[in-house]
């Protein structure tokens, strides 16, 4: 394994850990949140909480990945490979 390959692998592996925590910290604090509003109002919304955490969880997934795909970036390696297909697509378009 030559050492581009070994710093990609590193980065996925910290994307993921990054889109982990940011989904477990969302749903956690909408639970802690469920809870003082049953504990303070008598409301049982815990379903309606999680729901909101899971929503906000992947919302937060979707930043991540939208941040570590930068389209600034024209070295990246999954933009050169979508770029090329649509590059493929157009010339099979216009013969």
């Amino acid at each position: 394994m030559n050492n581009k390959n070994t710093n990609q692998i590193v980065k996925m592996i910290y994307l993921i850990l990054q889109i982990g925590l940011a989904m477990l910290t969302a749903v956690f604090m909408c639970i802690g949140l469920a809870y003082l509003v049953d504990r303070w109002f008598g409301k049982n919304l815990m379903v309606w909480f999680i729901l909101l955490g899971v929503v906000s969880g992947f919302r937060a997934a979707y930043i991540l990945i939208r941040r570590f795909v930068s389209f600034d970036n024209p070295d990246d390696e999954f933009l050169s490979v979508l770029k090329q297909e649509e590059e493929d697509e157009e010339e099979d378009e216009h013969p």
